[in-house]
């Protein structure tokens, strides 16, 4: 896990952020998914990404869902919806793999679960260190 992730994990416990689901962010309720707070904690830190808000959405170089590819490089994240496999598990055409995303807005986990998935560094979740 790079030094960003960390930060991305730190910010998830600092209760600064209130969880929302099936968006990056909400600025209605000012909800975020757990990937829509790694997208604010980039904008905060690099900036050079645009941040546009349309009802009760914000987007983020263009994409509220998902995160855009600078943040995905940023935390080091394989992919945009931070799939990985679960432990234990083996993956198969029928399984063994879920992600953040899901976690966030269909399993109900909590931002201290996903930050702890994350801490985890379960397979799949990073690319490998360079």
């Amino acid at each position: 896990m790079n030094d960003n992730a960390k930060k991305w994990v730190k910010a998830l416990r600092s209760g600064e952020y209130k969880q929302g689901k099936y968006a990056l962010c909400n600025p209605l309720t000012d909800k975020y998914c757990c990937l829509g707070v790694a997208a604010d904690l980039y904008v905060k830190e690099v900036g050079d990404i645009p941040v546009e808000d349309s009802g009760d959405l914000r987007a983020y170089d263009g994409r509220d869902v998902y995160p855009p590819p600078a943040v995905v490089e940023w935390v080091g994240l394989k992919d945009n919806s931070g799939r990985y496999v679960k432990p234990g598990e083996e993956v198969t055409p029928l399984g063994g793999i879920t992600s953040l995303a899901y976690n966030n807005d269909e399993d109900g986990f909590s931002f201290d679960q996903i930050a702890d998935i994350i801490e985890s560094e379960p397979k799949g979740l990073f690319n490998e260190p360079r």
